[in-house]
């Protein structure tokens, strides 16, 4: 009986090995299918004719197959260096996250995806950056000028475009040298005083940040530009106020155009004394 048990459980154990060997012997063979056939697909996409990008038309910048959206600054020239090197090939070699990061670097560009169509097509989503004031940029070397360009609420310095008209501020105080999370921290500043100011800031031409507790403003008013310290807080109430009370200030203080409002109620010019409501 002991015998019979035993030789029982010799040929489980055989059946066993045997079949061990077969699901393995058959996983490998699904496994180079799997290679094999993958190899063949890639190979296929790779070189198929039908999958190939056009290069650009004659009198054309970018490739008839590469559909661009969403630009209204950025050059269809700085698109197509872009995509220069995938001209003539498949779409499937694109290595969409390099060109997507590429794209990242122009300047203008704040977001970007690139997506394959099948089967020949690629197309590019652009989101611009959308300037809120003008900066001086300080000149690279002694004797050259500085130049003007443009800032976002990111504090993204964006170089000027050939063509657009702007009605924004200038905003002084920063520099283009500091970190960009401060540059942001400026930009910051000065959309919170403009909001603030709601219908009066299209009076405003130029807001200098430099000192967070005293935000100066040109300010144009009655025909005139006056140089205003508008504090840290109450900005559209003080300035208000000094509108509404111009021509008193006028006569007390004739031919001033500096004024510090930073404290609620008076008004005060340098030398001229002060004026309260």
């Amino acid at each position: 009986m002991g015998r019979k048990k035993l030789d029982g459980h010799r040929t489980f154990g055989i059946s066993g090995a045997v079949r061990f060997v077969l699901v393995t012997l058959a996983a490998t063979f699904v496994l180079v299918l799997v290679v094999v056939a993958r190899s063949r697909a890639e190979r296929f996409l790779s070189t198929d004719s039908r999958f190939v990008l056009r290069p650009p038309e004659y009198g054309s910048e970018i490739s008839p197959d590469i559909t661009v959206s969403g630009t209204q600054v950025v050059s269809p020239e700085r698109i197509q260096a872009v995509f220069r090197p995938d001209n003539g090939r498949s779409i499937y070699l694109v290595p969409l996250q390099n060109r997507q990061n590429q794209l990242l670097r122009i300047n203008w560009v704040r977001s970007a995806s690139v997506a394959r169509v099948w089967p020949n097509s690629l197309r590019v989503s652009i989101q611009e950056r959308v300037p809120v004031a003008f900066v001086e940029v300080p000149p690279k070397a002694a004797g050259q000028p500085s130049r003007s360009a443009l800032i976002d609420e990111d504090g993204e310095i964006l170089n000027l475009p050939e063509s657009g008209l702007y009605e924004l501020p200038l905003l002084t105080g920063t520099h283009p040298e500091r970190a960009k999370s401060v540059r942001r921290s400026h930009v910051a500043q000065m959309l919170r005083v403009l909001e603030e100011l709601g219908d009066l800031a299209g009076r405003v031409s130029e807001i200098d940040v430099s000192d967070p507790v005293s935000m100066w403003v040109i300010c144009q008013a009655d025909g005139d530009w006056f140089r205003i310290n508008l504090g840290d807080r109450n900005f559209r109430e003080r300035l208000k106020g000094f509108l509404d009370h111009l021509p008193e200030v006028r006569k007390y203080s004739p031919g001033a155009r500096q004024f510090d409002l930073s404290v609620d109620g008076q008004f005060l010019a340098p030398g001229g004394g002060e004026h309260g409501r």
